[in-house]
């Protein structure tokens, strides 16, 4: 096991916020996400005491792929394999999220 992320979706008038919480192997919490940027996906994962540990950020618009920039700052801190899977995970959740908006606007 090299941890694990729990991820926590607020709603607002606009689009879901979305803020990850990640856990060591020990499962003790080493870092969250900060929301840095509206209009593009963007987010800071940042120590239990406020340090950068990384940087994702994906452009607003896209055609056909998702195309990430993640930069890491403290490889000790979280293990990096984490730090792909919340860009993937973001990515299906977000695909996830458009087909159900898609689907409830042809059910109408």
């Amino acid at each position: 096991k090299i941890g694990r992320i729990k991820e926590q979706v607020w709603s607002s008038f606009f689009k879901p916020y979305t803020t990850y919480y990640i856990f060591d192997a020990n499962d003790q919490q080493v870092a969250v996400s900060e929301k840095t940027e509206w209009l593009t996906t963007s987010f800071s994962l940042n120590g239990v005491g406020g340090h950068p540990i990384a940087y994702l950020e994906r452009p607003a618009f896209q055609f056909g792929r998702d195309i990430w920039k993640v930069q890491l700052y403290n490889k000790q801190q979280v293990d990096p394999r984490l730090v792909v899977i919340i860009a993937a995970f973001k990515t299906a959740s977000d695909n996830d999220r458009r087909d159900d908006d898609d689907k409830k606007k042809d059910d109408k």
